[in-house]
C-alpha cells in the first residue's frame, strides 16, 4: 500500500521484476527516478518465483539504505495481471519494468512488456543481464 501522506507532487511509480530485481542496472534506474523529482515507489515480483521473497526483502532493503521510500510486495505470478492488478489498486503514474535481454528473457518472448505498455502509461524498460543478476544475488546473500 501507498504512503497515505503522498503529496501532489509525488508520482507512484511501480516497479515490477523477478530475478532482475537486484541488479544493479534496475538499482540505478531507480535511483535515477528518485533523484529527478518525488516518487513513491511499489516493487512487486510474481509470488510463483524461487527465492522471490528472498530477493523482495534485499531491494527493500536496499532502497531503505539508500533513502528511497519503497515498499515490497509479491504479487500474481503473471507480471501483467500484477500490473492490471496495480492499476486497479493505485492510481500508478509509469512503471518500471525490468527483464533479461531479449535472448535469455521469457517475459520478452510472451510480449509482456508490449502488453503493459498497452495500458497507456509511462514504461521505462531495465535490462539487467544474467551475469549481472546473479551477482547481484550473490552479494545480497552475504
Amino acid at each position: 500500500m501507498r504512503n497515505p501522506v503522498r503529496t501532489e507532487a509525488e508520482a507512484f511509480s511501480f516497479v515490477i521484476a523477478n530475478q532482475t530485481i537486484l541488479g544493479r542496472p534496475l538499482i540505478d534506474a531507480i535511483h535515477e527516478r528518485a533523484e529527478a523529482s518525488p516518487a513513491d515507489f511499489t516493487l512487486l515480483i510474481p509470488a510463483d518465483a524461487v527465492g522471490a521473497e528472498r530477493r523482495l526483502k534485499g531491494i527493500c532493503s536496499l532502497m531503505a539504505e539508500a533513502g528511497v521510500e519503497a515498499t515490497g510486495h509479491l504479487g500474481d505470478p503473471d507480471p501483467v495481471v500484477a500490473v492490471e492488478n496495480a492499476l486497479h489498486d493505485e492510481q500508478v503514474d509509469e512503471i518500471i519494468i525490468s527483464t533479461f535481454p531479449e535472448q535469455t528473457s521469457g517475459w520478452l518472448r510472451r510480449d509482456v512488456l508490449g502488453r503493459i505498455r498497452a495500458f497507456g502509461l509511462p514504461v521505462t524498460h531495465v535490462v539487467v543481464t544474467p551475469e549481472e543478476a546473479e551477482a547481484a544475488q550473490k552479494s545480497a546473500a552475504v
